[in-house]
C-alpha cells in the first residue's frame, strides 16, 4: 500500500478511532463532549502521534528496532524535569477540563506560564538525557549495549524521582502519582495547543532531516563519505525528539511503547524504510494507537491509566520483535571510526570542515603533502593518463602510532590500482586519508581548484537495510546532489540510470537491497560512485566474502571502468593473485611498514606486480604463483 491511497486509508482509520473514542461513553450533555471527551480524544491522538514521531527517528539514529523515548530513558529524563517542577512546589500540569468549567474559566497568563514552565522543564530533562545517550553511543560498540544503558539510565532517574517523592508535600505527591500513571484527561485547550505546536515543529525538523536519517541507517562511515554530517543529523533529530517528548510527557505523563510499535507498523504499511514516507505514516499510526489506548482505558471493567492501556498494546508487539529477531540489528556493523582492517581510521567526507582538516593533519604529520595539478590539461595528455593526485612523503597512523611513512606515488586517469597488506597494516587508513583530501559531492569542493578530482570512497561493511530498493539506495548515496527531500534533478537521474545500465543492474532497480546477493549489492555501491561523476573511486575490500564468479565479475568491472571511462580506481584486497591479473598496478604496505607500488609499465608483467605484493609477507619463503 503506497502513496496517496495509504495516507487516505490511515487518515480514515484515525477519524473512525477518534469518533469511537469520543462516543465510547454514550450519550452525555454537550458540555461533557466539548470540555471532556473531545479534549481527551485529541490529547490521546496528539500524544501518540508525537511519541511515534520521536520513536521513528530514534530507531534510525541508534539503528535499533527497540529504540524509543521511553525505553532509551528520554521519557524518564523528561519525567524528572516535570517532577522537579511539580514535587518541588512548582505549578501543576493543568487540571481536568470539566473541573475547569465548574470553577469558571482557568485563565490566564499565570496558568499559561505555568504550563510552559513544566513543558520547558520536561524538555530540558529530555535534552540532558539525550546528550548523555549520544555521548555513550560514541563509546560503546553495539546498539544492544546502548539499549541496556538507556534502561539503566531510566532506573537511575526513577531513583532520583523516588527521592523527590519522599520529600514532597502530600498535595504535590498526590498530583505527581496521578501524572506518573499517564493520563489524557488533564489537558485543556492550552495544553493541547502546546503539544500540537511542539508536534508541528518536531515534524518539520524531522522531515528536513529525512534523507539524513535514511543515510544513517547504512552506517556513519558511509554517511560521512557520502558528504553527510552524521553528528549534525543526530543533533538536529534528537533536538526535535526532545521537544516533542518533553511536551507530551509534561502534560500526559510517561506513556511508553507507542514510540516502538507505531514506526514498525508504519514501515510495514508503507512497504519502505524511507523516512520521508515513514515519518508522516508513523505520526498517524501513533495517533491511532493513542486513541486506541484511551478507548481501551474507557471500556475496561475498571478505568485504566493511559500508560497501562498502552502497555497492554505495546508489550506483546515488542515480544514479537524480540522473538522473531531483526537481521539488520544483528548484522549492525559500527563502521563509524572503525576501519576494515581493524584500526581506527580517518573520518572523512566533509570537504572544507574543521573535523576533516584535523583528520588530515593527524594523518600527514609534518611531512606529508598531496597535490592536485592545476591548470588546463590538453586532450592528448588526458588520453595518455592525466595525473589526478600526486602524493609525496605521506605518513599515516592513528592515536600517535605510525602505520606507514614515506608514501609517495601518483594516481593517474585510467589507473586501476590494487592495494594489499596484512590486517592492521593501514590499507583502510590510507584509503580514508586519500578520500579526505578532495570531496566534491556536487561538482566542486569548497576551497579547491576546478581541476580538483572528485574522489568517492565506498567503505566496507555497508548495511543492506530492509525497506530500500536498489534505486533508492543509490540515490541515498548522492546526498550532496539531492534536495532536502532526497530527490535528484533530471540530469542526475539520467546519470544514475546510465550507471545502473553500465553495471547491468537496471533490472534490479526495484528489488529490496536486503534480497540482493553480495555481488549485486557491490555493483550498486559502485554505481552510486559513478553517478556522482567520480574521477577516482576508492573501494575498501570490494571482493570480500564474494564467491569466485562474483569476485571475478566485480574485478573485471573495475578494470573496465578504468579503461573505458578513464575513471581511476584504487581498491584494497586480500585476493592478491587473482586481483593482480585485473589491475594495472599493485601497491603494497609491506611487513617492514614501507609503501611500494609497481611501475605503470608493469601492467602486463604479472611477475613485477606479484613481486611488489610479496613485500607484505614477513616470511620471505612465501611466494605467489603467476
Amino acid at each position: 500500500m503506497k502513496g496517496r491511497r495509504l495516507f487516505i486509508t490511515v487518515a480514515a482509520v484515525l477519524a473512525a478511532m477518534l469518533a469511537a473514542d469520543i462516543l465510547a461513553g454514550g450519550n452525555a450533555p454537550k458540555e461533557v463532549f466539548c470540555l471532556l471527551r473531545i479534549p481527551r480524544a485529541l490529547t490521546s491522538a496528539i500524544c501518540g502521534a508525537v511519541l511515534a514521531l520521536a520513536g521513528a527517528q530514534m530507531q534510525a539514529i541508534f539503528r535499533n528496532p527497540l529504540a524509543d523515548p521511553h525505553i532509551m530513558g528520554v521519557s524518564s529524563g523528561a519525567g524528572l524535569g516535570a517532577a522537579i517542577v511539580t514535587l518541588a512546589g512548582g505549578t501543576a500540569a493543568g487540571g481536568p477540563a470539566a473541573s475547569a468549567a465548574a470553577d469558571g474559566l482557568r485563565t490566564g497568563i499565570a496558568e499559561f506560564a505555568g504550563n510552559l514552565t513544566i513543558a520547558a522543564a520536561a524538555a530540558a530533562g529530555a535534552l540532558l538525557t539525550s546528550l548523555l545517550i549520544i555521548y555513550m553511543s560514541r563509546k560503546v560498540k553495539g546498539t544492544y549495549t546502548l539499549l541496556v544503558f538507556g534502561v539503566l539510565t531510566g532506573f537511575a532517574i526513577n531513583a532520583i524521582i523516588s527521592a523527590l517523592q519522599a520529600w514532597a508535600a502530600p498535595d504535590s505527591l498526590r498530583l505527581y502519582y496521578s501524572w506518573s500513571a499517564g493520563s489524557f484527561i488533564h489537558c485543556g485547550g492550552t495544553e493541547i495547543m502546546t503539544m500540537a505546536a511542539a508536534g508541528a515543529a518536531g515534524l518539520i525538523m524531522a522531515l528536513r532531516e529525512a534523507k539524513g536519517l535514511d543515510i544513517l541507517l547504512f552506517g556513519d562511515s558511509y554517511a560521512a563519505l557520502s558528504g553527510a554530517d552524521p553528528q549534525k543529523i543526530r543533533w538536529i533529530s534528537l533536538t526535535g525528539c526532545c521537544l516533542v517528548t518533553g511536551a507530551a510527557t509534561a502534560f500526559c505523563g510517561p506513556v511508553g511503547f507507542v514510540g516502538i510499535v507505531a514506526p514498525h507498523i508504519a514501515r510495514r504499511l508503507a512497504g519502505t524504510s524511507a523516512h520521508l514516507t515513514v515519518l508522516p505514516v508513523s505520526l498517524i499510526t501513533g495517533a491511532i494507537l493513542g486513541t486506541s489506548a484511551d478507548l481501551v482505558s474507557q471500556v475496561a471493567a475498571a478505568p485504566l491509566p493511559a500508560g497501562s492501556a498502552m502497555a497492554l498494546i505495546g508489550i506483546p508487539f515488542i515480544l514479537y520483535i524480540m522473538l522473531k529477531g531483526d537481521p539488520e540489528s544483528k548484522k549492525d556493523i559500527e563502521t563509524s571510526g572503525r576501519t576494515g582492517d581493524g584500526h581506527h581510521g580517518i573520518q572523512a567526507g566533509r570537504a572544507g570542515t574543521e573535523k576533516r582538516d584535523k583528520a588530515q593533519g593527524k594523518a600527514f604529520g609534518d611531512n606529508g603533502s598531496m597535490t592536485c595539478p592545476e591548470g588546463t590539461v590538453p586532450d592528448d595528455m588526458s588520453r595518455s593518463g592525466r595525473t589526478l593526485l600526486d602524493i609525496r612523503d605521506l605518513t599515516i597512523g592513528y592515536g600517535g602510532r605510525t602505520l606507514c611513512s614515506g608514501i609517495s606515488f601518483d594516481i593517474r586517469k585510467g589507473d586501476c590500482i590494487m592495494l594489499c597488506g596484512a590486517n592492521g597494516s593501514g590499507k583502510t587508513t590510507l584509503l580514508r586519508t586519500l578520500a579526505s583530501m578532495h570531496v566534491r559531492g556536487s561538482g566542486k569542493a569548497a576551497g579547491t581548484p576546478d581541476t580538483a578530482p572528485n574522489i568517492i570512497m565506498i567503505p566496507s561493511g555497508i548495511r543492506k537495510v530492509r525497506g530500500f530498493t536498489l534505486e533508492e539506495f543509490i540515490r541515498t548515496g548522492c546526498f550532496q546532489l539531492s534536495d532536502w527531500a532526497g530527490k535528484l534533478s533530471a540530469e542526475d537521474r539520467r546519470r544514475q540510470e546510465e550507471a545502473m545500465d553500465r553495471l547491468r543492474i537496471s533490472d534490479l532497480s526495484d528489488r529490496d537491497i536486503s534480497t540482493l546477493s553480495d555481488g549485486e549489492f557491490r555493483k550498486g555501491c559502485i554505481a552510486s560512485a559513478l553517478c556522482r561523476l567520480a574521477d577516482l573511486i576508492l573501494l575498501d575490500e570490494p571482493t570480500a566474502f564474494l564467491d569466485a564468479e562474483n569476485r571475478a565479475e566485480v574485478l573485471a568491472m573495475l578494470r573496465d571502468i578504468s579503461e573505458k571511462s578513464g575513471t581511476a580506481v584504487m581498491f584494497s584486497s586480500h585476493d592478491i593473485a587473482e586481483a593482480a591479473g585485473y589491475c594495472s598496478r599493485v601497491a603494497a604496505i609491506g611487513a617492514d611498514r614501507m609503501f611500494r607500488i609497481s611501475a605503470p609499465d608493469a601492467d602486463t608483467d604479472m611477475e613485477k606486480k606479484l613481486r611488489t605484493a610479496g613485500s607484505i609477507f614477513k616470511n620471505k619463503n612465501i611466494t605467489f604463483g603467476s
